[in-house]
C-alpha cells in the first residue's frame, strides 16, 4: 500500500520534484511517477495541486502535451540573512525542489536546508561569507529564471 501524504504541501513538493526531473505528458503518467515515490493522489487532488503550483502545458515533440513548472522570475525569490541563517522565500510549491538542489550542489559554507512550501531555511557555517553564499545561490537559481 503506498504511503499517503496527508499534507498537501508535502505532496506538492514531490510533484514539483517529479516534474523537474521527468517529462510528463498526462496526469495518469504523473500519478504513476508519484506512486513510484510512495505518494498517492486522487485525480481531483492532483488537478488542484497542479493548479496551485501553476503547472502549465506546452506542446511536446510527439504532438501531445507536456506538463512543466513555469520558470521563476527574479521577483519570485527573496533571500534574507540573520546570523548564520538564510531564509529564501519563493512561490508556493517551489521550496522543496530548491532546497533539494541546494543540498545536492554542496555549496561551500552551507551546512543544509529545511524546506516548507514557499520557504527554505538555509543553515550556514559560522564562518560563511554572505556575499559568497548569495552569489552561489544566484548562480544556482539562474537556470530556473
Amino acid at each position: 500500500m503506498p504511503k499517503v501524504f496527508k499534507k498537501r504541501q508535502e505532496r506538492m513538493q514531490v510533484i514539483a520534484r517529479v516534474l523537474s526531473n521527468h517529462e510528463v505528458h498526462t496526469q495518469a503518467e504523473l500519478r504513476e511517477l508519484l506512486l513510484a515515490e510512495d505518494v498517492y493522489a486522487t485525480q481531483g487532488a492532483l488537478s488542484r495541486d497542479l493548479a496551485a503550483l501553476g503547472v502549465l502545458k506546452r506542446a511536446a515533440k510527439d504532438g501531445g502535451a507536456l506538463y512543466y513548472l513555469p520558470e521563476l522570475k527574479h521577483d519570485d525569490v527573496h533571500l534574507h540573512f540573520s546570523g548564520n541563517l538564510a531564509l529564501l522565500r519563493t512561490r508556493p510549491g517551489y521550496a522543496g525542489a530548491i532546497a533539494s538542489q541546494i543540498d545536492q550542489t554542496d555549496i561551500n559554507g552551507i551546512l543544509g536546508t529545511i524546506a516548507g512550501d514557499d520557504t527554505v531555511l538555509i543553515i550556514l557555517e559560522e564562518t560563511a561569507q554572505r556575499t559568497t553564499i548569495e552569489a552561489s545561490l544566484q548562480q544556482l537559481l539562474e537556470p530556473l529564471r
